[in-house]
C-alpha cells in the first residue's frame, strides 16, 4: 500500500494534522476561521473534543453578535446618511427660496427704478415743453 504522501502527486505534503487523514467540507465563510482554529486546538490536545462543542456554541454565538453588531453600525450609518440627505434637501429648499426672493426683489427694484425714471423723464419732457411755450 502507497503511503498518503506518494499518492498526492502535485498537491504538495499532507498537512500537519495529528489525528490522521484530513477531508474538505463546506462551512460559512464566518464560520471557518472559529472552526479551523478550534480543530487545531484539538488536534494539538489543548481541548478536549466534549469541551468543543460548549467552546464552539460559545464561538458561534459571539460572531453571530458580531455580525449583529456590524449590521447594526451599518444600518444606523444608513439612517444617519438618510438624515444627512434630509438637512441637505432642506438646505436646498431653504436656499432656493431665498434666491427666489432675491429675484423678486430685484425684480420689483427694477420696477420701481424704471417707474421713477419714466416720472423724472415725464418732468423732463414737461419742462422741456414749459420752456418752448415761453
Amino acid at each position: 500500500m502507497m503511503s498518503d504522501s506518494s499518492q498526492r502527486g502535485k498537491r504538495g505534503p499532507a498537512p500537519s494534522w495529528k489525528l490522521g487523514r484530513t477531508r474538505a467540507i463546506r462551512v460559512p465563510i464566518v464560520l471557518a476561521d472559529a472552526l479551523l482554529n478550534l480543530a487545531r486546538r484539538i488536534d494539538d490536545g489543548e481541548e478536549e473534543l466534549v469541551n468543543a462543542h460548549l467552546t464552539l456554541t460559545q464561538q458561534v454565538s459571539r460572531m453571530i453578535a458580531a455580525q449583529n453588531d456590524a449590521e447594526k453600525e451599518t444600518n444606523e450609518g444608513q439612517v444617519e446618511k438618510r438624515d444627512l440627505s434630509a438637512v441637505r434637501l432642506e438646505a436646498q429648499v431653504t436656499y432656493a427660496k431665498a434666491r427666489s426672493c432675491f429675484v423678486e426683489a430685484q425684480v420689483r427694484f427694477v420696477e420701481v427704478q424704471n417707474t421713477f425714471f419714466d416720472k423724472i423723464n415725464e418732468k423732463t419732457e414737461q419742462s422741456m415743453g414749459d420752456e418752448s411755450i415761453e
